[in-house]
């Protein structure tokens, strides 16, 4: 299958007395063009869930497929070229170099894979109009707002054209005006480009905006509560 999907994933920490199950026995997919919300608690192991659906940590057991190639059957460097071409990552810390202006911050993902520079450019260039950050090209993060540091952010994530996008708490350092304008266009985004996309939130109004909503307790997957009164 095109897109993403973890098949009963597990993943522990720790030993003994200080052992915590993360993930027990976890089912997720996304689609082309599907925004899957997975809403859950600080500790419940949204992160861990992302972690592992990207190739940044193993299972301790289950499968992970991209575009329908095993991650978890794939050696190290293996998995390191699939998530440079195929996956992007927006985190809520945002994740930008300091020293770097915005355009350079985008380009990163780029340099990394060698593209032509004229080519770089250009990409560089329509990712920031996609996220309406032309005219601040220049600027160094400092010098933008946390909106615009996550919209740089979630630039740079689809610069190199993933078809998987996973993030974590993309508007968790946001006030609530900034967090619907960064989630209308992670919205966008996945339904304008195709990209399958695994987002997670203690948002409401980010659970709100999914294409499909699932929870995370304690590490189990379960269907959403219908809100009280529904």
């Amino acid at each position: 299958m095109t897109g993403v999907r973890g098949t009963g994933l597990t993943r522990s920490y720790g030993t003994g007395a200080t052992l915590v199950h993360a993930l027990r026995g976890v089912d997720v997919h996304a689609e082309p063009g599907e925004l899957v919300v997975v809403r859950g608690r600080s500790g419940s192991g949204k992160t861990s869930l992302l972690h592992v659906l990207g190739g940044l940590e193993r299972p301790d057991s289950g499968q992970v497929e991209v575009d329908g190639v095993d991650l978890t059957a794939l050696r190290p460097d293996q998995v390191l070229e699939l998530r440079r071409t195929r996956i992007a990552y927006v985190f809520q810390a945002f994740g930008l170099i300091p020293v770097l202006s915005a355009a350079e911050n985008v380009e990163v993902p780029l340099r990394v894979l060698r593209t032509d520079p004229a080519e770089r450019d250009r990409r560089v260039a329509d990712a920031l109009a996609a996220v309406g950050l032309e005219r601040h090209a220049h600027q160094r993060p400092a010098e933008l707002s946390g909106g615009q540091q996550q919209r740089v952010a979630i630039a740079r994530a689809l610069v190199h054209r993933p078809t998987v996008l996973l993030a974590d708490e993309p508007t968790g350092q946001l006030d609530s005006g900034t967090a619907a304008v960064v989630m209308d266009l992670l919205v966008e985004l996945v339904h304008g480009h195709g990209v399958a996309a695994v987002v997670t939130t203690h948002d409401p109004l980010m659970a709100e905006r999914a294409d499909r909503l699932v929870e995370l307790h304690s590490g189990e997957l379960r269907a959403p509560r219908p809100a009280a009164g529904a």
